[in-house]
C-alpha cells in the first residue's frame, strides 16, 4: 500500500452543542495542520487567501495550522464561520478565504483515510490546546488526554465533518449571492 501525503496532517474534529441566551448553539470544528508537498500546496493556498488581511486570520499558536469553526444558532440559524478564532465577515474581499475554505474542506472529505497522518510530536505536545483554542480539549470534555485524543482524531468522523462544514459554507454562500 503506498501512502501519500495530501498537503495536510494532524487533523481533527469536535461538534460541540450548548446553550447561549437560551437558544441553542452548535460549533462543527476543524483543526488542521497544512502542509505543501508533492501533491498539495495547502500552506502556500492559505497564506494567499489571506495575504490582504495582514496577520488577522492567523492561527494564534502555529502559522501552519487552520482551526475553522462553523457556529450557528437554532438549528443552523445565524451561521457564522470563524477561521483561527476570528469571524470572516461575509464580503468581496475576504471570498478567497471562504473559497480556501471549501477546497479545503472538500479535500478532507473526500481523502482516503488511510492518508489521515498524525505527528507523535503533536499528539504530545499541542493537541490537547490546538483543536478548541483558548481551552483545553481534555477539561472541555472531562476525560484524559488519550481518550480525548481518540475521540477527535477519527478519520471518518473528519471526513463527515469536513462535508459538514463544506455543505453549510456552500449554504452562506448561496445566502450571500442571493
Amino acid at each position: 500500500m503506498d501512502i501519500h501525503f495530501t498537503g495536510i496532517r494532524n487533523a481533527s474534529y469536535i461538534v460541540l452543542k450548548g446553550q447561549r441566551h437560551s437558544f441553542p448553539v452548535k460549533d462543527r470544528i476543524l483543526n488542521v495542520q497544512l502542509t505543501d508537498d508533492e501533491f498539495g500546496k495547502d500552506l502556500s493556498e492559505f497564506k494567499k487567501a489571506i495575504r490582504d488581511t495582514g496577520n488577522k486570520f492567523l492561527n494564534p499558536f502555529r502559522d501552519d495550522f487552520v482551526n475553522i469553526d462553523h457556529y450557528s444558532m437554532n438549528r443552523n440559524e445565524l451561521p457564522m464561520l470563524y477561521l483561527n478564532g476570528e469571524a470572516i465577515p461575509e464580503t468581496d474581499e475576504h471570498l478567497p478565504i471562504f473559497s480556501f475554505i471549501g477546497k479545503l474542506t472538500k479535500k478532507i472529505a473526500t481523502m482516503p483515510e488511510e492518508n489521515f497522518i498524525n505527528d507523535l510530536g503533536y499528539l504530545k505536545h499541542y493537541a490537547d490546546k490546538a483543536l478548541l483554542l483558548d481551552q483545553k480539549l481534555s477539561e472541555t470534555i472531562g476525560k484524559e488526554i488519550p481518550d480525548c485524543l481518540e475521540r477527535v482524531h477519527q478519520p471518518e468522523k473528519i471526513k463527515k465533518g469536513a462535508n459538514q462544514i463544506n455543505k453549510q459554507l456552500n449554504n452562506m454562500m448561496v445566502e450571500y449571492f442571493a
